[in-house]
């Protein structure tokens, strides 16, 4: 089955239709590659409440780097360790409480989870090679579990209830941090 089969298979598990080759960062849509691959998939605001229907087609999208899931009502995902190259995923916006399953991600350079209500962040130790990491918006008050991903160059901690930094000190590599309203 081609990539382009299972974008359909999605596009009408979610009754949604999505554009072709878009670039802009909040639409409904998807990226082909030279070879008709499909390398992004965008679901902005598609008013997913369960992943469950379109995991099986979202699973064969082996090629795909790049998934945004934001601004929808998900609660939980079920693992995706078949998407192993995905670098990007965007899950802000939405209703987690509990860190989504995401350990067998490791490829994940980016990470949004900004805007759900997460409070415990330990699940975040695996993923090592995250160079980008929005946690704003929530409910974290421990960000020790942060400490162990010494590639960050991006964080964004605002508007949290995290009043000791002192875990994250020793993360050379980031000159981006950011933590207004804790």
């Amino acid at each position: 089955m081609s990539d382009l089969d299972l974008i359909k298979q999605i596009e009408k598990e979610l009754n949604v239709k999505l554009e072709k080759s878009v670039t802009r960062e909040y639409s409904k849509g998807y990226i082909l590659n030279q070879n008709e691959q499909v390398t992004g998939l965008d679901l902005y605001k598609c008013e997913i409440k369960n992943l469950n229907s379109i995991i099986p087609p979202l699973k064969e999208l082996t090629n795909l780097t790049k998934l945004n899931l934001r601004s929808n009502q998900l609660s939980n995902i079920p693992p995706l360790k078949e998407l192993q190259n995905l670098t990007e995923l965007n899950l802000s916006r939405n209703k987690f409480s509990e860190f989504p399953l995401l350990k067998d991600l490791t490829n994940l350079t980016s990470l949004n989870l900004n805007g759900n209500q997460l409070k415990n962040i330990s699940k975040l130790k695996d993923l090592t090679n995250l160079t980008e990491l929005d946690l704003s918006r929530n409910q974290i008050c421990d960000i020790s579990p942060l400490k162990k991903l010494k590639n960050l160059t991006e964080l964004n901690l605002t508007t949290n209830q995290i009043s000791d930094i002192s875990s994250i000190k020793h993360l050379k590599n980031l000159p981006d941090l950011r933590l207004g309203y804790n």
